[in-house]
């Protein structure tokens, strides 16, 4: 394990070893960095390489690199060769680079592995996938139309899709295949996650028109391997960023 005492010490000496690392750089090459919007990207990578070569872990590559094989259909010596030439990479970036993955990966469940557990649940009815139509209408009186007779089950979807084609200039339906929430309109999130399965809701303003939902699928979240590997890696990814930042802004100051 990653001790928590280890990646202390490490956000207290990272400032430092970033303004020394930065000082060893011709200034026109950091002015150039900084012109291009790369100074972040560069302080980022040298930032990781850093801790990954700090952290001691008892990795196997070979049982790493199976892995990336089978995950990436690469079953002889050929393919392998093929697939470095294609990244224009060597045998040993592409060793570092796996072993590094696992460095941060490890690193970034022992340190944000609660934070990340405390976010799920925080988020997930956000982050549960929904499928459902969307019936978007331009008129106020019209969509508290079709509202009611989608209650007293005069029509159903099915039926106001084949009237749409006549109807272009009234209303439009839209069906979305299962996604999470995490980037959708607070609103419509909100009116989502509180419908049932096969309920609609009443129709509500939404930009210019009206909206009337229809949620037909949902399926919960859940704190697996692969949510929680997401998750665990988008905190680090947002701490490493967070030191890149602080420690670029403090060696331009001085």
């Amino acid at each position: 394990n990653v001790k928590k005492k280890v990646l202390i010490f490490f956000e207290m000496d990272i400032k430092e070893k970033v303004e020394k690392e930065l000082l060893n750089l011709n200034p026109d090459l950091i002015n150039k960095l900084q012109e291009n919007d790369s100074l972040v990207h560069f302080t980022r990578n040298f930032i990781i390489n850093l801790l990954c070569t700090e952290i001691n872990l008892d990795l196997s590559y070979e049982n790493i690199h199976k892995s990336f094989c089978k995950n990436n259909n690469i079953d002889n010596e050929d393919k392998f060769n093929r697939y470095l030439k294609l990244k224009g990479m060597r045998f040993e970036d592409h060793k570092r680079n796996l072993i590094n993955s696992k460095k941060i990966l490890t690193i970034a469940n022992n340190k944000f592995l609660k934070k990340a557990e405390t976010e799920f649940l925080d988020k997930k009815n956000l982050l549960s996938l929904y499928s459902f139509d969307i019936i978007d209408i331009f008129q106020s009186d019209m969509a508290h139309e079709i509202y009611f007779q989608l209650e007293s089950n005069e029509v159903n979807i099915e039926k106001l899709k084949l009237k749409e084609v006549s109807k272009k200039s009234l209303y439009k339906i839209s069906s979305v295949a299962l996604m999470n929430l995490i980037n959708t309109d607070p609103l419509l999130s909100e009116r989502i996650m509180n419908l049932k399965i096969g309920e609609f809701c009443e129709p509500f303003k939404f930009n210019k028109n009206w909206v009337i939902l229809l949620l037909k699928e949902k399926k919960e979240a859940e704190f697996n391997e692969q949510t929680k590997s997401q998750m665990i890696l988008s905190l680090f990814e947002e701490w490493i960023n967070l030191l890149s930042v602080n420690s670029i802004n403090q060696f331009l100051v001085k």
